[in-house]
C-alpha cells in the first residue's frame, strides 16, 4: 500500500508538471518558437557533424590499418619465399602461414593503438605538469617524482608479459600446424580412424 501510494503521488506530480508545461506552451507568444529555431538547428547541425566526424575517423583508421597490414603481409610472404628449404622443413609451412596472417596484424595495432596514444599521453602529461606548476610548484614536483615510479613498474612487468605472450603465440602456431596437417590429410586420417588421436594432439 505504501509503495502504491508513493507511485500514485509520483504520477500526480508528473501530471501536474505536464499540465503546467502545457499551460506555458499555450500562453507562450508565437515568436518564442521562432527564436528557438536557430538554436535547435545549430544543436542538430553540431550533433550531425560530430557523427560524421566519428564515421570518417573510423573509416580512415580502418583503411590505414588494413593498408599497413597488407603491405607488411606482402613483405613477410616475400621473405618466407626467400627462406631455405631446411628452415621450412624444420618449422613447417603452418608456422609461416600463422605469422603472415596473424602476427602481421600486430604492426598496425602498435602504430595506431600504441604509438599515437603514447605521444598524445606524453603531451597531455607535460601540459598538466606545466599547468600544475603554474598553480602550485609542490604539486608539480610530486607529479614529476611519481611518474618515474610508474614507468619503472611498467618496465618491470614488461619482460614477464612478453615471455608469456611469446609462449601463447607458440602454442597458437602449434595448434594451427596440427589443424593444417590433419585437414590436408583428412582422407588418411579417416582411413586409419585417427580422429580421436588427432583431437587429443590438438588439445595438447
Amino acid at each position: 500500500l505504501v509503495v502504491a501510494g508513493e507511485v500514485g503521488l509520483q504520477t500526480r506530480g508528473a501530471d501536474r508538471v505536464g499540465l503546467r508545461l502545457d499551460a506555458q506552451v499555450e500562453h507562450a507568444p508565437p515568436g518564442v518558437f521562432l527564436m528557438m529555431g536557430p538554436g535547435i538547428g545549430r544543436g542538430v547541425a553540431i550533433e550531425g557533424a560530430s557523427q560524421v566526424r566519428g564515421v570518417l575517423t573510423n573509416l580512415l583508421k580502418t583503411y590505414t590499418v588494413e593498408r599497413i597490414a597488407l603491405r607488411f603481409r606482402s613483405a613477410l610472404f616475400a621473405h618466407a619465399q626467400r627462406l631455405s628449404l631446411r628452415h621450412h622443413d624444420r618449422m613447417g609451412s603452418s608456422d609461416a602461414t600463422y605469422r603472415i596472417m596473424h602476427d602481421s596484424s600486430a604492426v598496425p595495432s602498435i602504430a595506431i593503438d600504441g604509438i599515437l596514444p603514447l605521444v598524445s599521453s606524453a603531451f597531455t602529461f607535460i601540459a598538466m605538469v606545466v599547468v600544475i606548476g603554474v598553480i602550485d610548484q609542490t604539486l608539480a614536483l610530486i607529479a614529476i617524482v611519481i611518474a618515474p615510479l610508474l614507468v619503472g613498474l611498467t618496465i618491470a612487468y614488461r619482460n614477464g608479459l612478453r615471455e608469456r605472450h611469446h609462449n601463447v603465440k607458440a602454442i597458437e602456431s602449434s595448434a594451427m600446424s596440427v589443424l593444417q596437417e590433419v585437414l590436408a590429410a583428412i582422407r588418411v586420417v579417416k582411413v586409419f580412424g585417427a580422429e580421436a588421436r588427432e583431437a587429443k594432439r590438438f588439445e595438447r
